[in-house]
């Protein structure tokens, strides 16, 4: 079965256009990635494996505060923290003992 096929097979299952061979690119197969799995916790490995942390994790984290006065609420959205996703990151560490067993090098960054 051919990515094209198998894409439209989980389009097809919920009544979604198929795709045309021009629309299948990268960008097309993150998206549909990210939408089949949205809640199972894949999207971290995935932009790992995509090395695209630097892109989607180095952003601030905010937080919504809500205030009550009365009965009415308001909203608003404040910058809890600056997070920084380094290049390294796309990688894990080598273990010391397999790098001592194997001769490996460490992976860059670590």
């Amino acid at each position: 079965m051919t990515a094209l096929a198998a894409i439209n097979l989980v389009r097809q299952r919920v009544n979604m256009p198929a795709l045309t061979a021009a629309q299948l690119n990268q960008q097309s197969l993150e998206h549909e990635r990210n939408v089949e799995l949205g809640f199972e916790d894949q999207r971290l490995w995935d932009v790992r494996r995509w090395k695209e942390g630097t892109t989607w994790f180095s952003k601030p984290v905010n937080r919504v505060e809500i205030s009550k006065d009365g009965t009415a609420y308001t909203y608003s959205v404040t910058k809890l923290e600056n997070r920084t996703f380094s290049d390294k990151m796309d990688w894990y560490p080598i273990p010391q003992d397999e790098i001592t067993k194997t001769g490996w090098t460490q992976n860059t960054g670590w």
